[in-house]
């Protein structure tokens, strides 16, 4: 457990007790290329270096998909392309509109609608003054070791300058590295910013202040509620007076 000191406003890590290294076996799909086509055509437009084209939605169904993966975790569904690529239309169906965030916010309603037997805790972590670094990585920590992995809303700038808003599923981490273990279902293209079928992005490790910086989205059974929202108070920054 990751034991932190208040000293005169600021916080002190003053010993890190998580295991060294620890992966939770949460399933993956490249949201373009890791299943069947669930789209039926539709697209949407988004402006690209200054010009407006249209993409297929594909390109704004990372939150289904980490949903999805986190939900086979969970023993919700099969883990096969048909049942996976249906889950994902029927939630981005659900969430009806890609704005920034939209997605994440309705998940505890698609949850109650659909999986009643889950819960879920929507963290704000985006006030970099409050949610440190620090606590951000203990919070992620503690909530692997729990069982329990981490959707992290992000981020990124491209090489273009573009800022784009992402999701990614954070199932494991090395302590010493202070590397997440991360399932990205962009691919290569968080850190590349090309799409790139060759890369599946299972797996990979990313350094844990890179990119968590928005939004953490856990889900539990929900007779484990009252555990998780005690788990976020333990790491929550104090409210100012």
């Amino acid at each position: 457990m990751l034991r932190l000191a208040l000293i005169a406003g600021a916080i002190l890590v003053v010993t890190l007790g998580f295991s060294q290294e620890k992966i939770l076996q949460v399933p993956h799909r490249h949201q373009v290329y890791g299943m069947p086509d669930w789209t039926g055509g539709r697209t949407f437009e988004v402006v690209v270096d200054g010009v407006l084209v249209e993409k297929s939605i594909l390109y704004a169904s990372c939150w289904p998909v980490c949903m999805t993966g986190i939900l086979v975790y969970c023993g919700q569904l099969a883990n096969d392309n048909g049942g996976f690529s249906s889950e994902v239309a029927r939630q981005y169906d659900f969430y009806a509109d890609f704005d920034d965030g939209a997605h994440s916010w309705m998940i505890p309603d698609y949850l109650a609608k659909y999986y009643p037997d889950l819960s879920c805790e929507l963290v704000d972590v985006s006030d970099l003054k409050l949610w440190t670094s620090e606590r951000k990585w203990a919070l992620v920590c503690d909530s692997i070791d729990h069982g329990w992995p981490v959707i992290a809303s992000i981020g990124w700038v491209k090489p273009r300058g573009n800022i784009f808003g992402h999701a990614i599923v954070l199932r494991g981490y090395e302590s010493v590295a202070q590397t997440a273990i991360v399932n990205d279902p962009a691919g290569s293209f968080t850190m590349t910013g090309r799409w790139d079928s060759s890369i599946t992005g299972e797996s990979l490790k990313y350094r844990y202040n890179d990119f968590f910086d928005r939004r953490f989205l856990i889900v539990v059974p929900i007779e484990r509620k009252a555990e998780l929202d005690a788990m976020i108070v333990r790491y929550s920054p104090p409210q100012p007076p």
